[in-house]
Formats: C-alpha cells, structure tokens, sequence
C-alpha cells in the first residue's frame, strides 16, 4: 500500500483527502504550520500522524510520497526538501512559479531516482480522456478553435494568496493555468502568442485574454480574478462542436452540430470530487516503479511553465522570489 503525507491542511488539502477514500492509498501524515489545524485534520480523516514540523513529515520512515499543498511560492524548496529526504512527490500545480525551478526538482528527482508530478487533475479525468478521443477520431473533424475561460469575482472572498505576490498569486498561475493546459492538450506548442492583461493593486494579475495561433487554428483563453465567468470550453471542429461545462473539473462533454443544436452528452461522473484519478496514477506509477507518468510528463510540466513565463515576461511581472534579470532572458 502506498503511503500518502499531505503538507498543508488547507481547502485543496481537504478535496485531496477526501479523495484518498475512492484509492487504495493510505492517508500516513499530515502538516501543517498551525499544530491545531493539523490535529484536526488528522482526526478528521483518520490519519496516523500530525506535524505542525514539516520536517518531521520530511523524515517520517513511513510515508512513500508527500502531497504539496502550500501555497506557488513554496513548492520548489518544499518539493527539494521532500527529495532530499528520499521523498516522492506529488505537487499542486502551478508546480512551481517558473519554468527553471521545474527542470532543478525534475534534476534532483532523476538523481535521486524518485518519482514527481505535478498535480494538474484535469488531464487524468475520464471526461477529458473522452473529448480527446473524439478529436483524436476525427469525430468533429478538424479542430480550428478553441475557447475556454476560467474566472471568479475574488472580491469577497477570503483568499488573500491569491493577490499576494510573495505568495505567487495572480490569475495566471491560479487559474490561467487551466486553459493553457487544454489548448497544449488539444494543439500542442502555439506558433504565435498575444494577450491583454489587467493588474490588481499588489501588481499581480487580475485577468487576462490569451490568443494562442496554430497554423490552421487558434485558442482564445481567459482567466479572471474581477468577472464569474465560470469554467467552460467550447472546441469547435469543420464537423461538430464540444462544448465542456466546468472543463478543469469536467464531468460531460456535449456534442452539438454545427447549427447549435445538441446531439449528444458522455458524461463520467466523479466517484468522489476529480482528484481520486490523479492519485490512482501516482499509485500505480510507485507501485510499478515508475520514475514519470505518461499522462503528466516533466516535459509537460516545463512546457506550460515556459510559456506562462513568456507571458510574464511580456507583461512585465517578475514575482520577488525571481532575479531581476529573469524576464529578460527567455528568448526562444
């Protein structure tokens, strides 16, 4: 049985034990910063140990792989310090706030021989295992648009890492992230990007509209942190459409033909929230000692990052934990 630490006991940490119930992983520890929160996650999910130490958790003999749950700007030292101590690691996306730090975890990872990924659960939902199978088949022809946006109005709500730049917040990273998976999942690497972006006071990003160019198609993706404009992503092809409502999340895929009118729905419910398929890949891969998964490579990884680092670059967003020289060289 493959043994799970969590770091973190925060929302994303809570949908993620919650999800261990469908698996056959075992929930080993937990930590957290604030000891009480710890203990009552633990008694919560019925979890063998609690460490408000995180290298405690570091050094537990009993725990397989550690679950990274903290907030962007702390994964790249948390994720090396998990290695470092022999540890396997599962990190929230954004893996890290940029595409360096990625290729060191993914160095240390190889030469340490440890498996790591990054926790983008999108790409393992069976839903989207559906919609790339139709496009795969051609079933809506060739595809020559994708539009897909993901946003929410932050001004009531209690997320203050989401503005703060110290703790790699802005939309890109939050939630941007998303629909740049889906176009790279669809397309691959675009041959030409442009954007419009809007700053919050704290000079993170507040929204933004990605153009990606492909030569016979093009991706036009939102993120926003001002507008609810939930989660969607109409994929338009020369014979169908697909329309994915809450596409980072997905549970269906509507099929409708080019007049608008809907043909068909496959829909893949959750057994428990999305995030029990991600965590049967990690198992799998520890248990077949598997170094990558397939589904989500480094190279994958790296990639997005890159191309979510040329965006900054264009936008003049340098988070504090980057040199000052950072943005300048990223040539392609």
């Amino acid at each position: 049985m493959i043994r799970f630490g969590i770091l973190g006991a925060g929302r994303i940490a809570h949908a993620f034990a919650k999800a261990m119930n469908a698996t056959e992983g075992k929930l080993q520890a937990v930590a957290s910063s604030n000891l009480e929160r710890a203990i009552a996650f633990k008694e919560e999910y019925d979890i063998v140990s609690e460490y408000n130490d995180y290298n405690r958790l570091f050094s537990d003999s009993k725990v397989d792989v550690i679950y990274i749950a903290t907030p962007h700007a702390f994964h790249y030292d948390q994720m090396l310090s998990c290695l470092e101590h022999g540890k396997s690691v599962l990190c929230e996306k954004s893996f890290t706030l940029n595409h360096r730090q990625a290729e060191n975890v993914f160095a240390l990872a190889k030469k340490k021989k440890l498996f790591v990924m990054e926790a983008m659960w999108t790409r393992f939902l069976p839903a989207i295992s559906s919609m790339i199978e139709l496009i795969h088949n051609q079933e809506i022809g060739d595809v020559v648009q994708l539009e897909a946006g993901f946003g929410f109005d932050i001004a009531n709500l209690t997320r203050p890492r989401l503005q703060d730049p110290y703790l790699g917040g802005g939309a890109l990273l939050d939630i941007g992230i998303y629909p740049i998976t889906l176009a790279n999942m669809i397309f691959g690497k675009p041959n030409k990007v442009t954007s419009k972006v809007n700053f919050l006071p704290t000079n993170v990003d507040s929204s933004e509209t990605i153009t990606y160019r492909y030569p016979k198609a093009k991706a036009i993706l939102k993120a926003s942190f001002e507008d609810n404009i939930g989660s969607y992503a109409w994929i338009t092809g020369t014979k169908k459409k697909l329309f994915i409502p809450h596409f980072h999340g997905a549970e269906e895929v509507m099929i409708y033909d080019l007049d608008g009118e809907i043909e068909n729905t496959i829909s893949h419910y959750h057994e428990v929230n999305g995030l029990e398929y991600e965590i049967r890949e990690v198992i799998r891969c520890l248990e077949n000692n598997e170094l990558t998964s397939p589904i989500m490579t480094p190279e994958i990884t790296i990639e997005i990052l890159r191309q979510m680092d040329r965006l900054r670059a264009s936008w003049g967003l340098k988070f504090p934990e980057e040199s000052p020289d950072f943005l300048v060289d990223l040539s392609e």
